[in-house]
């Protein structure tokens, strides 16, 4: 827990009146965006993690390590308390990229897989 000390106004919140009130009006859009965030994972984590039980047998977690990669990545993205003010913040647009190719890349390899084992035998 952070002491008082810590949450002093610094370079990026000076300590007048017009600083708090864009200081507390951008942490409620962020309250917002992390409450839509969270309203949004858990039917995406309950289906993930479903959908891995059910038609996943090699690597049931996959789909669910996707939503948490995400969650991370958005967590760091919405940045509720400053706590990676001093990280550059992450381009959501790469951040749902890098996650499309992740899983296109998984789907390909299920796919030459599942030919791989429909192929017969080789004759001798």
């Amino acid at each position: 827990m952070p002491e008082q000390d810590q949450l002093k106004p610094d370079g990026a919140h000076r300590g007048d009146k017009a600083s708090l009130l864009r200081h507390a009006l951008i942490l409620q859009l962020k309250l917002l965006g992390d409450g839509l965030r969270d309203a949004m994972l858990v039917p995406v984590s309950i289906t993930a993690a479903l959908m891995g039980l059910l038609f996943r047998s090699k690597d049931p977690w996959l789909w669910y390590r996707e939503v948490l990669l995400w969650g991370h990545a958005s967590d760091q993205w919405i940045d509720l308390f400053d706590s990676y003010r001093d990280h550059a913040d992450p381009d959501f647009n790469k951040l749902l990229q890098a996650s499309r190719s992740r899983l296109e890349q998984e789907h390909n390899r299920n796919r030459q897989a599942e030919q791989t084992d429909d192929e017969p035998p080789a004759k001798r």
